[in-house]
């Protein structure tokens, strides 16, 4: 049977919040990347803001990815314990 130990637990609801925020920053992203399509598609002159909305998307997919990648990570060990591999 597995067992997860208390300070474990801490740590995967840190991890937790770090993805719910991380969701949060991309659905963000993707709202602002909505409303400056919409502009530059009546304003031909605002097509660098929509780029840089672009860009602000991918950032926050990144971080969203590296954050899962990090939770999964955590779960593993709390499950598991630490690789010895990990080490070297």
């Amino acid at each position: 049977m597995l067992t997860i130990k208390p300070a474990a637990v801490g740590r995967l609801v840190l991890h937790l919040a770090e993805v719910d925020a991380a969701d949060q920053a991309v659905s963000d992203a993707v709202d602002k990347l909505e409303a400056a399509a919409n502009l530059a598609t009546r304003y031909p002159d605002k097509e660098p803001a929509r780029l840089q909305c672009v860009e602000s998307l991918r950032v926050a997919i990144d971080e969203r990815d590296d954050k899962q990648f990090d939770l999964v990570e955590a779960v593993r060990e709390a499950l598991y314990g630490t690789d010895p591999d990990d080490d070297q």
